[in-house]
């Protein structure tokens, strides 16, 4: 079994949650991204830095608010959401 296939396989396990976190994610980074170049004018490189650095940190928080008030911690959650992060840097600085 190749690779792709197995994470598709992967993938089609995941509840919608798992792709609301991906999905969701993504606008967030571009458009601190999208600030940070009006902004300063830097290159798109960076300025995609910047939007994943805002994306990490935005999804560790969530994930940490979750364990506070429910008691539940979802690394899934976190994983769907980084997932997300390299897909927008792809996207936006490649």
């Amino acid at each position: 079994m190749r690779l792709t296939d197995k994470i598709l396989e992967e993938c089609r396990k995941w509840d919608t949650d798992k792709w609301v976190h991906i999905v969701l994610i993504m606008p967030m980074a571009w458009m601190v991204s999208t600030c940070c170049h009006v902004a300063f004018h830097s290159p798109r490189p960076l300025d995609g830095l910047a939007g994943v650095a805002a994306a990490i940190v935005a999804a560790l928080v969530k994930e940490i608010y979750d364990k506070r008030t429910t008691g539940l911690f979802d690394a899934e959650d976190l994983a769907a959401d980084f997932i997300g992060i390299a897909l927008f840097y792809v996207i936006y600085a490649v």
